[in-house]
């Protein structure tokens, strides 16, 4: 059976406040679903951009198969090191799942796919009006 790592935030999470347990708890089903052991979470410190729990994890993975991440949220904003974590994990032929997306990385490709969400999510404005932006997409109700 595959042993997935969980790895959960005591910190907002794409500007949300999700409860350690809450997280934990997504976290399980989702190996349950999936058919996979969990190993109890690791919660990152609540420092901004402090991914020092993420990369002790990433120091013991001889005793797991992947990383469980609660959203491809919580990896680093900074591509460089962002990066350098997921071709690390999938160089050490590690699984990669993020289980509030329901997501897996396989490849360097989806790297790219997760780089394109995380940009997106960064660049679009936080006070944008829906009512217009339906009609200029002609997006109907």
């Amino acid at each position: 059976m595959i042993k997935l790592k969980g790895y959960i935030f005591s910190r907002k999470i794409n500007n949300s406040s999700i409860p350690q347990n809450v997280q934990n708890i997504v976290l399980r089903e989702y190996c349950k679903r999936n058919n996979f052991f969990f190993i109890l979470s690791d919660s990152e410190y609540s420092l901004k951009n402090s991914f020092h729990v993420l990369e002790g994890i990433l120091q013991s993975t001889n005793t797991y198969d992947g990383i469980l991440f609660y959203s491809i949220y919580q990896l680093p904003l900074d591509n460089e090191k962002r990066k350098k974590i997921l071709i690390k994990l999938l160089t050490n032929k590690k699984q990669i799942h993020f289980a509030q997306e329901n997501y897996q990385i396989n490849n360097k490709y989806q790297i790219n796919k997760i780089d394109n969400i995380l940009k997106v999510n960064i660049n679009l404005p936080k006070n944008i009006d829906y009512k217009y932006l339906r009609n200029y997409l002609s997006i109907k109700n």
